[in-house]
């Protein structure tokens, strides 16, 4: 998205919620960025952390669940959202470069100690994400077979520009080293 010449991508991954990863996590952002220091393309680089207590799928479960799929983790996690914001079209190479590299960086650190969940939350991912697909397959194909009943001409799917697609969906994330 651009405004006022100010260009901002965000990208996001669950991850289980602990201090040495929440650390870890931070240490990586703040080392990627630290490159950047001196060069002016950048506004700001930050992180959202954002808590995914299992009482919230505790909840919905005895209220009938929901198709987010996150009623397969027994654990606490975190929805960790980044968010750049750089100047002018012509550092997006250099802005998505930042992204991928730290998105990536973090997604190898994740795996590494068995910390990375599948679920993406949808309103901050990147386009290079695949957030219905980390639904799981089970709830993917919940979401699949409310479409094909009540989106029988697939207006939402092949009509409306924008947003992730279910024929897509399960086809892979960049992140997933």
């Amino acid at each position: 998205m651009v405004t006022d010449g100010v260009s901002n991508l965000y990208a996001t991954l669950t991850m289980n919620n602990s201090v040495p990863v929440l650390n870890e996590v931070t240490r990586i952002l703040n080392s990627e960025i630290e490159y950047y220091r001196n060069d002016t393309f950048l506004q700001y680089a930050s992180v959202l952390l954002q808590p995914l207590p299992r009482l919230f799928t505790d909840r919905s479960i005895e209220r009938g669940g929901n198709v987010l799929g996150l009623d397969r983790y027994e654990d606490d996690n975190i929805i960790y959202q980044l968010d750049l914001a750089w100047n002018g079209t012509q550092n997006d190479t250099k802005a998505h470069s930042l992204a991928d590299k730290v998105m990536g960086d973090v997604t190898t650190y994740l795996k590494s100690v068995n910390a990375l969940k599948d679920f993406q939350y949808i309103n901050y991912a990147y386009e290079k994400q695949d957030p219905l697909g980390g639904y799981g397959p089970s709830a993917l194909g919940k979401i699949k077979a409310a479409s094909a009943k009540y989106d029988v001409g697939q207006v939402f799917q092949k009509l409306v520009p924008g947003g992730f697609k279910l024929a897509g969906a399960g086809s892979g994330n960049k992140y997933k080293r």
